[in-house]
């Protein structure tokens, strides 16, 4: 789990220039999917994150870029 985290905040911390939502989103869905199959303990955590993350593409590439990184970067989820 710790390594598809890292993944998607390496990707999220890219400058905005290299940055795709939909990769983002991606990487997100791998998160899902992986804590899912691992009967992780924030599996819903990560459920959750996937889905706001895709109900929120329509921001612009940097908010949806911060929401990213506020979703998962955040110490009080680790």
């Amino acid at each position: 789990m710790a390594t598809v985290i890292r993944k998607v905040l390496d990707y999220a911390a890219r400058p905005l220039s290299e940055f795709n939502k939909f990769e983002a989103i991606d990487i997100l869905e791998t998160l899902q999917n992986t804590s899912r199959d691992n009967q992780d303990e924030k599996r819903e955590f990560y459920r959750l994150v996937y889905q706001t993350a895709r109900r929120k593409a329509d921001l612009p590439k940097e908010h949806f870029q911060a929401l990213v990184l506020r979703l998962l970067g955040d110490k009080d989820h680790t």
